[in-house]
């Protein structure tokens, strides 16, 4: 993409004629179509270009914008668009793929801000763009050459930069690399500017300072850095709590050992309670130890935190089935349901629950909506046409 672009711009400078740089830019473009069309699954070279990872990226980017439609002022929180994943999800992704198939992210910056932010976090990240685009055009007029300069260099980096944004998850490092792109292209073109401007434009003589009586960029950024630091090493010594606890002994075989881990990780976690991975981890291992009743408590207190927490409900949806308290494992799937209500597995499972507790109504109404939601080869599907045999529906 940003050779494309250098192409394009070393064309647009070029002393030839309007007329010749018309025609190459048709020609450019024209050579660029199939190559998109292919990309998107069309015409003759979409067998060598098209890859299905891209319906499932577009399924994420109108998950994004169905999330964005309901929630366009606030949006739903930074990085809370897994929590809302499961209930705007599509049909068709999860007979294809199962339930099982989820994401935290939307695949494209540009949406992940607005799903976090709502429109007006959409409208910040469009900005980037087009402030980046408005002031490389003003530089571009200023200069007036005829051959590639460093700025073009960094606007086509800054450019792909850009675009990979667009179908790529938001990482850290490379947003970082992109923001100090965007920075080196608006400084090199506010010196371009500058150099150009005419004496008559300047409408009040210039101050020197003593370079001591400014505070620098770099200054402001070290500051917020030192600043930001006790944030950001809280959570990394939170999480090496959590898992010294999880390395202490204990078995079911040795109550007292057991009973010592089980209140470390209780301890450790709840700092951590709101974010899923480290709850689930938390439940996991302690389920794993033999000890479900702390694990329960734990996803408790996951879903008192976060009333959207699947995990911390689907968490007690197994502990309650396996201590065989029926009533209680179909409260919390319910629960579930309701963040997740394609999920046909937990479906069933409901079903199968309201059978033996007997509510065969209900059992039979959760049973025919597995059938319009699972493929027809799962086990969830054919456990749904057994349960309706059995009542003899």
């Amino acid at each position: 993409a940003a050779f494309f672009l250098l192409l394009i711009i070393w064309v647009l400078r070029s002393k030839a004629s309007k007329s010749k740089k018309s025609a190459t830019l048709v020609v450019l473009l024209a050579a660029a179509m199939p190559i998109i069309a292919g990309v998107f699954n069309f015409g003759p070279l979409r067998k060598f270009l098209y890859q299905e990872t891209l319906s499932i990226r577009l399924h994420y980017w109108r998950v994004a914008i169905r999330i964005m439609r309901d929630h366009p002022i606030n949006g739903v929180g930074i990085d809370k668009y897994g929590d809302f994943y499961r209930t705007y999800r599509e049909q068709w992704f999860v007979k294809k793929y199962s339930p099982g198939l989820i994401s935290s992210n939307a695949h494209n910056v540009a949406l992940q801000w607005g799903s976090d932010l709502g429109v007006l976090g959409l409208l910040m990240y469009i900005g980037l763009a087009v402030v980046a685009f408005s002031i490389y055009l003003k530089a571009v007029r200023r200069d007036g050459g005829n051959s590639l300069t460093e700025l073009d260099y960094l606007f086509a980096s800054f450019a792909a930069f850009y675009l990979q944004s667009i179908i790529s998850i938001a990482q850290l490092s490379v947003t970082v690399l992109g923001f100090a792109l965007l920075g080196l292209l608006l400084g090199r073109a506010r010196l371009i500017m500058d150099a150009t401007i005419q004496p008559s434009q300047i409408k009040r003589p210039a101050r020197n300072k003593p370079k001591g009586e400014y505070i620098g960029l770099g200054t402001v950024w070290l500051i917020a850095m030192l600043i930001l630091t006790p944030f950001t090493s809280w959570e990394m010594r939170k999480d090496i709590e959590l898992r010294k606890a999880m390395q202490l002994p204990g078995t079911a075989q040795k109550v007292p050992d057991l009973s010592v881990r089980s209140n470390a990780i209780k301890a450790a976690i709840q700092p951590l309670i709101t974010d899923q991975d480290y709850a689930v981890l938390a439940i996991q291992n302690l389920y794993e130890q033999g000890n479900a009743q702390t694990g329960v408590e734990v996803a408790q207190n996951a879903t008192k935190s976060n009333p959207r927490s699947w995990v911390g409900f689907q968490s007690q949806v197994v502990a309650f089935a396996q201590s065989n308290q029926p009533k209680l494992a179909m409260e919390a799937s319910k629960k579930v349901l309701a963040l997740d209500p394609l999920n046909f597995n937990i479906q069933i499972n409901l079903a199968q629950q309201e059978l033996k507790s007997g509510e065969t109504s209900t059992a039979e109404v959760n049973a025919r909506k597995v059938l319009t939601v699972a493929p027809v080869d799962s086990d969830a599907y054919k456990a749904s046409i057994e349960l309706l045999k059995s009542i003899g529906k």
